[in-house]
């Protein structure tokens, strides 16, 4: 649990609140009225309470129904200050799911769909002698050891802005985009509602004009550190391909290097003693759409 909650867990209205359902590690608040029953009115009631608070915790409320409870929606979303103000995420089937944002700033709930795209920056140094590695604070698999900096692209954003801008987000590293090196599917992924994820690994470069390698600045909202990694350091990595290998804590603190079976092949296609054709890239090009007024873009081997 952040630090930011401990305190006001502690306070009985909300501790009261919040026996509603369980509490994720972001601070939002989960109600499944598919498990349990629960009185509409008293329901509506108790979230009108609770988002009337408004304050830091939980960050915000999701509430998620079947059939059997369609006729709470209108209760459950009726505008504030009369009512609750959930609004809906995503249906799939005879299910629906509604929440609301209750922490400060703009919403950061990701928007739904059926495929979440991730990005991963690969920026290698000139010589090839170094890569960019960061270790997170905490991620949904568990996993301490080092890895490339990764982020989700946003709803329109192409994937080479979107991995130009989590690396800079990451480490303050302006970098340029290069080309695409793989793509990894995985389906079921704990981190996008059991949907199905993409993570595009890509190529990045340092400007022409950069003489020296740029100093990391870890972003520490998200980052435990981050440094220029020696390549020699990592091709001796111990790599998991099973998080359970390890103690997540063992991990964090331990002097040898872990990594991810992802980030080991990565690397491979990365070695100095391959020709540089080997490690193929696909390369962004830009093509007019056959509906009026569209654009797509398109990987092609360069």
């Amino acid at each position: 649990m952040r630090k930011i909650f401990r305190n006001e867990i502690f306070n009985p209205l909300r501790r009261n609140l919040c026996s509603l359902g369980k509490l994720d590690k972001y601070g939002g608040l989960h109600i499944d009225l598919t498990t349990r029953a629960i009185q509409g009115n008293g329901l509506s009631d108790k979230l009108l309470h609770l988002c009337r608070l408004r304050r830091s915790f939980p960050t915000a409320v999701w509430v998620y129904l079947n059939q059997d409870h369609f006729h709470l929606i209108p209760c459950l979303c009726k505008p504030s200050p009369h009512g609750p103000g959930l609004v809906f995420h995503h249906a799939t089937g005879l299910s629906v799911t509604l929440f609301r944002w209750l922490a400060e700033g703009p919403c950061r709930v990701p928007e739904f769909a059926t495929h979440q795209l991730g990005v991963a920056a690969v920026l290698v140094s000139p010589a090839l002698e170094h890569v960019v590695m960061v270790r997170e604070r905490a991620g949904s698999s568990g996993f301490k050891g080092w890895k490339f900096p990764t982020g989700l692209a946003h709803l329109g954003e192409d994937i080479s802005s979107a991995v130009l801008r989590e690396v800079y987000e990451e480490t303050g590293i302006l970098a340029e985009f290069s080309g695409i090196l793989a793509l990894r599917q995985q389906h079921a992924f704990p981190g996008c509602f059991g949907r199905s994820d993409f993570l595009v690994a890509c190529r990045l470069r340092l400007p022409s004009a950069c003489e020296e390698l740029p100093s990391i600045r870890p972003c520490k909202k998200e980052l435990s550190d981050g440094m220029w990694m020696p390549m020699t350091k990592l091709r001796s990595a111990q790599v998991h391909s099973v998080i359970k290998d390890l103690n997540s804590e063992q991990m964090a603190c331990s002097e040898n290097i872990h990594i991810t079976t992802f980030t080991s092949e990565i690397l491979r296609l990365l070695s100095p003693s391959k020709p540089a054709s080997s490690a193929m890239e696909l390369r962004q090009h830009r093509f007019d759409s056959i509906l009026d007024g569209h654009w797509y873009d398109l990987y092609l081997p360069r």
